[in-house]
Formats: C-alpha cells, sequence, structure tokens
C-alpha cells in the first residue's frame, strides 16, 4: 500500500497541471483572488480592485507604492489576457492618481528566486544553515554539529499561463563529532540536481534529476570508528507537488525513483509530504513565528516514517514566502539517519539551528 502511495504521490505532482487550462476567468473571481493576495500576503485590507474584463486595477494606498513590483510578481501567475494595473493616490482620488503598465517580460534569463520554495523542515534541501543536535540514546555519539551550503539558482523561466523554468542546485551537508577534540568530520553528503519548476496560481511544482554521494571524514575513519566503510552514491528523479494555503501555509508531497545505485541492492522508491505555516502576524514587521513538518519514507527502511519537525521565529520581509529571510529554530528528528551509509540506523535528536534562505 506504502509503495502505491508514493507511485500516486509521484503521479500527482504532474498529472494535476496537465488538466489546468488558460480559461476566461470571470472579473468577480479576478477581484477576489487579487484582494487576497492583498490582504494576506501584504496586508493591505484598504486596497482596492476592480476588474473589466481581464483587466485589473489595483488602487493602493498612499506610502505603499514600493509593494507594486512584489505584488505584480505574485499576481504574474494569472493568464496572459489579464493585465494589472497600479493607480496611487490620496484617498484614491483618481482624477490627480498615476496609472503604472509595467509589462512582464515572457522570458526571463536568471531571475532572482525559484517557482518553487524551498522546504524548510526537509532534511536534505539546498541552503545555507548551522545546527547543533542533542542525540538520545546514543553511547557512541551525542552532541553533532550540522551544517549546509547550498543555494538553487534559475538559469531560463518562461512566463505563460502555466510559469515554468529550468535550474540547478546544488548543496553539501556535513555532521560533525562536537565531543571529539578537532570536532571530526563523520560524514558530508554531496547533491547537484537539475529540476524543473512550474507554477500556477496557488499551485507549483518541481521535478527533479539528482546525483548524491557520501564520503566519510578521515578523522573519523582513523579513529576506528568507521567498522565497514561503503560510501553511498546514487542517482534519482523525483517530484513535489506544492499547494499554497491561506495565512501563509503551505501543504506538498512527492514521490522518487533511484535509478542507478550504490551499493547496487538499495530499494529504489521513496515517498515525502510535508506542511509549513509562517504567520502573517509578527513582531514589528520584522519577526514572523513559523512551523514545519516534512515526513519522508523509503522502501529500503521497510516504508517507516522519518519524521523532521522545525518550529521558530523568521526575520524578513512582511511579504513572506519567496523573500531572503532568516530563521531560528528548535528542531526534533525521529527516524532513520539521512547521513550517508549510515541510512540504515535509527537516531533521535533535538536541536537548535539556524537557517537563511533566499
Amino acid at each position: 500500500m506504502q509503495r502505491i502511495m508514493a507511485l500516486l504521490f509521484a503521479v500527482l505532482c504532474f498529472a494535476l497541471p496537465l488538466h489546468i487550462s488558460a480559461e476566461t476567468i470571470n472579473d468577480s473571481y479576478l477581484e477576489g483572488y487579487v484582494q487576497a493576495v492583498l490582504e494576506q500576503g501584504f496586508e493591505l485590507n484598504n486596497a482596492s480592485v476592480q476588474s473589466e474584463q481581464g483587466n485589473v486595477l489595483i488602487r493602493l494606498p498612499p506610502g505603499k507604492e514600493d509593494l507594486q513590483k512584489e505584488i505584480r510578481s505574485r499576481l504574474d501567475s494569472l493568464p496572459e489576457s489579464v493585465r494589472i494595473r497600479f493607480q496611487t493616490a490620496a484617498a484614491f482620488d483618481v482624477a490627480d492618481s498615476e496609472t503604472i503598465d509595467e509589462p512582464i517580460e515572457k522570458s526571463e534569463f536568471l531571475p532572482d528566486k525559484p517557482l518553487f520554495d524551498s522546504l524548510m523542515a526537509a532534511p536534505r534541501w539546498p541552503h545555507f544553515s548551522a545546527s547543533y543536535h542533542r542525540y538520545l540514546d546514543r553511547e557512541d555519539l551525542e552532541n553533532v554539529g550540522h551544517t549546509s551550503f547550498g543555494e538553487s539558482f534559475v538559469f531560463y523561466r518562461r512566463n505563460s499561463p502555466i510559469r515554468w523554468e529550468l535550474g540547478l542546485q546544488a548543496g553539501v551537508f556535513a555532521i560533525f563529532d562536537l565531543d571529539a577534540d578537532s570536532y571530526d568530520l563523520i560524514n558530508a553528503d554531496y547533491r547537484v540536481s537539475l529540476p524543473i519548476s512550474y507554477r500556477w496560481r496557488f499551485l507549483s511544482g518541481t521535478f527533479r534529476v539528482l546525483h548524491q554521494s557520501s564520503h566519510l571524514g578521515d578523522e573519523y575513519i582513523l579513529r576506528g570508528r568507521a567498522e565497514e566503510r561503503e560510501n553511498l552514491s546514487y542517482e534519482q528523479v523525483d517530484g513535489l507537488m506544492s499547494f499554497d494555503l491561506p495565512l501563509k501555509a503551505r501543504l506538498y508531497g512527492g514521490g522518487g525513483y533511484i535509478f542507478h545505485k550504490n551499493p547496487s541492492d538499495l530499494e529504489p522508491w521513496s515517498a515525502q509530504a510535508g506542511f509549513e505555516w509562517v504567520s502573517p502576524w509578527g513582531f514589528g514587521d520584522l519577526v514572523f513565528p513559523l512551523a514545519a513538518v516534512d515526513v519522508q519514507s523509503e522502501e529500503e527502511n521497510e516504508w517507516d516514517l522519518d519524521v523532521s519537525v522545525k518550529a521558530g521565529l523568521q526575520l524578513g520581509s512582511k511579504t513572506g514566502q519567496g523573500d531572503n529571510r532568516l530563521q531560528l529554530t528548535l528542531e526534533y528528528y525521529q527516524g532513520h539517519s539521512p547521513n550517508g551509509q549510515f541510512y540504515d540506523e535509527l537516531i533521535e535528536y533535538f536541536g537548535l539551528g539556524l537557517h537563511y534562505y533566499r
């Protein structure tokens, strides 16, 4: 049953967008959708929205003119037939207002941010971070340092009713024994992938061809800690689909298949799902509470659940997902180790982490 669920997740990631077309959207729907984006994403409860035959006019209150580019970016997943214009004036005095109408480029090279946003609780999503983990019920390993160095880049984007892009992801994930004299490197995982991502309104997804190789630390080996050395390496295809929910929440799911592997008897199928939330209400328009959970399951480990949970505070723009942001999080993990050749070992830890996303 779990294997069937994993397959259904993967099929869902790419089958659903095939049924989405750029049908004509009525003006009432457009007004309601744009108003919801302004209120939930930018707290512009006093903005005015009017739509006539797909021409949307947004009247911004005084002092909010600098949000025009960000609002347009949030709305450019609407069909090409929809035209967005802005109007600003004190008390919405149309006679004295300024109308701004900037066309959206159909093709973009090296755009700023990916269409598919980072997964906050996933143990192997490329970003910059440093964390302390306290392992439970382990005599050989108790205090562990974890670092990650990575990023997602976009080479080309096409802005059509369903926006899509080509990019690159790369990251290094390493753990260190903080109880050793020289903080021995235990394991480092190297990941690189080529994602094809898309977005249509509240839906986004990504399909990746991924390579991972894992390497034990030299000092860890010299200390005789590695009883049997086996550097895990594989190539995998995977897919994820994400649903943007109200109040800056997000639900995602998908699956993957390993098509080339070492060791050769590694079982290929995997599934992944999760939930994220960043509060739209913060402290001083700078600090916002957050919570995230990521659940993964692999055929290799009899489909046992690996659960990663994070909760804490985010520092960044009040516009939310997609912006540069720094997160301070309390962390908990229970399941099979995501670290290289230790994939068949059960671990449990609490921790504290600092994470940067763009």
